[in-house]
């Protein structure tokens, strides 16, 4: 994962370039490499905090096209933008990298905001069209990457980042407890979008488009889930077919990587699953998944035993980590709830954050 931010304003602001302290919060999203982007005018500024996957060296940001008229700060990564580079390429667009986030750029260039709707993937991201002086903001189809947002109703400015805690360094966002995220917070473990736990700040929802030009602020959504039954797969064998094909065209699309990827084992289905599928497609034992697990000393939470079978089943280079030897002291437990950015009730995110930790020596977590 990366880490974006920025603020634009309708006009140049002494605190407007002060997004040293939304960057710094951002660097355990993106540890790899730092960039700020500074409109001529001090009207905009992007930020923009690298974890490096496709394109090390190539893909930084913020990122423009070739006459730096359009800016972008992104997060993600976009499956198909092998097929929309292609797409562009025929079009007459030219490319100075190999990665996905140059993709945006000249897809903006060649259909403006509605682009997001030919975008297949998981994606957050910030992108200024200089000479309309326009900004969007946009949040992949169901949500993976966050993305949190303040509109000064006084000023007309925004100022948007990866998440909560980054914005709040910045000194011009109001603290206000919303009452709202609290009432979500104790009825479901977590906020629901688009309300966050400041009651100015907004998160932009799963599958929408957040334009602002000149102090306005207007919300699209571009994507909205259709559920369509299908009679064509009574059939069992026919619908078990199908799904392995959905799932597999999707693991695939998530192995597009320049560095060494890895999975999550459990005890169970889904994990698994996925595993299996990424270990199938790589298909030699030089390629193999890299497998982490996490090992706890109570019996009624450990599934290292059974996702240590199943990577030998599967063949995977398998690590476990031994929660045992680990030190809950105080320093820990502050980084631990910084790294969640919120109020956060889900009971797995310490065994998640824990193999996050070791994940690094061996692997690149998206």
């Amino acid at each position: 994962m990366c880490g974006i931010c920025g603020w634009i304003g309708t006009r140049p602001s002494p605190g407007a370039a002060e997004i040293g302290g939304m960057l710094a919060a951002l660097r355990r999203r993106g540890p790899d490499d730092c960039g700020v982007w500074t409109e001529s005018d001090g009207r905009a500024v992007l930020g923009h905090t690298r974890l490096s996957i496709i394109d090390l060296v190539g893909s930084k940001q913020p990122m423009t096209n070739e006459d730096g008229s359009i800016v972008v700060t992104y997060n993600g990564e976009i499956y198909n933008f092998a097929d929309l580079r292609r797409h562009l390429l025929a079009r007459g667009h030219t490319f100075a990298t190999r990665g996905d986030t140059e993709v945006l750029v000249h897809l903006y260039e060649e259909y403006g905001a509605e682009m997001v709707r030919r975008l297949d993937g998981m994606f957050a991201f910030g992108l200024y069209d200089r000479p309309r002086r326009r900004l969007l903001l946009a949040r992949d189809r169901i949500g993976i990457k966050p993305l949190y947002y303040w509109h000064d109703a006084a000023t007309g400015a925004v100022l948007f980042a990866s998440d909560m805690g980054a914005l709040l360094e910045h000194p011009s966002v109001p603290r206000e407890l919303n009452p709202r995220a609290l009432a979500h917070y104790l009825q479901f473990g977590y906020v629901v979008h688009p309300e966050g736990w400041v009651r100015s700040v907004r998160q932009v929802e799963p599958g929408e488009l957040v334009e602002w030009e000149e102090g306005r602020v207007t919300r699209t959504k571009y994507y909205t889930w259709e559920y369509q039954p299908c009679d064509d797969l009574d059939n069992g064998k026919r619908a078990e077919a199908e799904l392995r094909r959905h799932l597999t065209a999707s693991v695939q699309a998530h192995l597009v990587a320049d560095v060494p990827l890895g999975s999550f084992l459990s005890g169970g289905l889904d994990s698994a699953t996925v595993t299996g599928l990424a270990q199938r497609t790589r298909g030699n034992a030089e390629a193999a998944i890299h497998s982490l697990t996490v090992r706890f000393g109570t019996p009624e939470f450990d599934e290292s035993g059974r996702a240590r079978s199943i990577a030998g089943d599967l063949g995977t280079r398998h690590t476990e980590i031994d929660g045992r030897s680990l030190r809950f002291d105080r320093p820990f437990l502050d980084q631990f709830v910084g790294a969640l950015g919120e109020p956060f009730g889900d009971t797995s995110a310490l065994a998640v954050y824990l193999l996050c930790m070791e994940a690094r020596a061996h692997v690149r977590s998206r």
